[in-house]
């Protein structure tokens, strides 16, 4: 038999409706459970040599008579080859598109491998690590390594200044730079500016609001609709529930793009202006004569001093909006 990574309970709500990955019983107070994963319920790591599965009538599938022979293949079904395979799904991948996948990793590949069987015209796979390029080139797909150059330039070169039609996210919040530095939100925004207007990305990487194992009390992750918004008019963004900010911080971001605003993003202050960021050089006198740091310290006119956290937002008229702010407060700014 084989048995998925995500765990379902099989018979209530979305389980009904075939949505077995968002699962609403067994991970009380969110949509979905998985086997060893953040925030996705108390169960133990799947890669083990023995797993109790729950709710196995369920979760357990059972494998026709040549399962022994052709038990490499079958594993795949567990998760990596149907993730890539969903990951062109909701990316809409028809005959003849160009697409561009951020990652040669197992998941990746598997997309790459589900957009040519899909019939996709040009598949291009984005990464640096040289051994998992040339598995991504024995696919068929073209492969792209960023450390050389911007991947955005080489997939337009590529598409002849057109951008690709579509675009897969296979990897996560953990994703780095050319530098090997942790850059949460660098593949979702290079994807947005890979992908042509009217095109669709689909993600299957997972977001958490906060690293789990980072535990610095200010930085976080990066919002990715901060960077994005600005860009992604035109753009269909797919995405399983859990990769996503919940609903507050959505808005928030959504918000803080469209006013000329002081942020704290990954631990540095950003100026934000229709939609874009920079990293702010010098400190900030907001209209109402509140100074915001460049080290997140906002001064104000009473003299009291408050400390800009991940996420938070000062709008250039003094009004701050915190991250976990209530709702009233999020209307009111």
């Amino acid at each position: 038999m084989c048995t998925p990574f995500n765990v379902a309970c099989g018979h209530y709500q979305n389980c009904e409706k075939g949505l077995t990955g968002y699962c609403l019983k067994m991970n009380p107070g969110t949509s979905g459970a998985a086997y060893g994963f953040s925030g996705m319920g108390p169960y133990n790591d799947g890669q083990a040599e023995y797993l109790r599965v729950a709710f196995g009538d369920f979760n357990c599938l059972k494998l026709p008579e040549d399962a022994k022979e052709k038990e490499k293949d079958y594993v795949m079904l567990s998760d990596i080859f149907p993730t890539g395979y969903h990951a062109t799904e909701i990316a809409k991948v028809q005959p003849g598109d160009s697409i561009v996948i951020y990652s040669a990793g197992p998941v990746g590949l598997m997309a790459a491998l589900s957009a040519n069987i899909k019939g996709a015209f040009k598949v291009m796979v984005v990464d640096n690590k040289k051994n998992r390029m040339k598995l991504a080139e024995k696919m068929g797909a073209i492969s792209i390594d960023f450390s050389k150059a911007s991947a955005i330039e080489q997939v337009l070169e590529l598409t002849n200044g057109a951008c690709a039609d579509k675009g897969c996210e296979c990897v996560g919040y953990q994703c780095c730079d050319k530098q090997g530095a942790e850059h949460s939100n660098i593949t979702i925004n290079e994807l947005v500016q890979a992908v042509k207007a009217t095109g669709c990305i689909g993600v299957v990487g997972i977001f958490v609001p906060k690293d789990p194992k980072y535990h610095h009390k200010t930085r976080y992750m990066k919002k990715i609709i901060i960077l994005a918004t600005g860009l992604l008019l035109g753009l269909a963004v797919s995405a399983r529930e859990n990769t996503i900010d919940k609903k507050t911080d959505q808005k928030m971001d959504h918000k803080m793009a469209r006013k000329d605003c002081v942020m704290m993003m990954d631990g540095k202050m950003m100026m934000a202006k229709n939609g874009d960021t920079t990293a702010m050089q010098n400190d900030i006198k907001m209209s109402n004569g509140t100074m915001v740091t460049t080290d997140g310290m906002c001064k104000m006119k009473d003299g009291k001093t408050i400390e800009m956290q991940e996420g938070d937002c000062m709008c250039v008229d003094g009004k701050m909006m915190k991250k976990k702010a209530p709702k009233a407060m999020q209307h009111k700014m």
